[in-house]
């Protein structure tokens, strides 16, 4: 596997103001009738950001270069924070049985009617997460994973406990382009830094 650059994150202020949602695949067959078939072909839907900065100071301008560098553009995976997603609560922060007795996969479950997708939560920001069983905080017997989201939970919960849990999550991505395209826009007053664009910065997530 690539390396991920689990540390630090894309920059929040640059991240911050993201044209940013899920995608997923459809496979859409229409038949003689009018009617169509659909098929979803990914079980978990693909984050796109579309991050284009403009007006950068020389400040953060250095920081997103050292960061393209760094991951080498389409190469290394790293995380992002989704402004517009980046928590669960007691409500919706649910813990998926893995095969192994006693380990878990956070998740989140977004719920519309009759129909609900469970997202794994493979990224929780460290520090943030608090895992509950039957409504009691968990304060012992219990390890979490950051860099992929696993819980271990000792003794091992029963067929019928209740685990949730609350806290917050970064997305797992990559740039979606080799090339930087900067331009020099203007400058800060006259002898001031420069005032650079990169009007499109594409990233995508990643399966981890």
């Amino acid at each position: 596997m690539a390396t991920f650059l689990e540390s630090p994150r894309f920059p929040d202020n640059i991240a911050f103001g993201a044209t940013v949602g899920p995608t997923y695949l459809t496979v859409v067959t229409p038949v003689y009738s009018g009617r169509d078939g659909r098929i979803p072909a990914w079980s978990q839907s693909r984050i796109r950001f579309e991050v284009g900065r403009r007006a950068m100071t020389a400040a953060a301008t250095a920081a997103l270069d050292a960061f393209f560098r760094a991951v080498k553009g389409r190469a290394f995976g790293f995380r992002v924070k989704d402004w517009t997603d980046y928590s669960a609560d007691v409500t919706t922060g649910v813990l998926v049985p893995q095969v192994t007795s006693g380990i878990y996969q956070l998740a989140k479950r977004y719920v519309t009617g009759s129909l609900s997708e469970t997202r794994l939560i493979q990224k929780p920001v460290a520090g943030t997460v608090q895992v509950f069983k039957n409504g009691v905080l968990i304060t012992s017997g219990l390890s979490l994973d950051t860099t992929t989201g696993l819980v271990t939970i000792s003794p091992v919960p029963g067929g019928s406990d209740v685990l949730s849990w609350l806290g917050q999550f970064d997305v797992p991505v990559r740039f979606d382009v080799d090339e930087m395209k900067k331009q020099i826009m203007d400058r800060n007053g006259g002898a001031g830094d420069l005032l650079v664009d990169w009007g499109s910065i594409p990233l995508v997530e990643i399966r981890i």
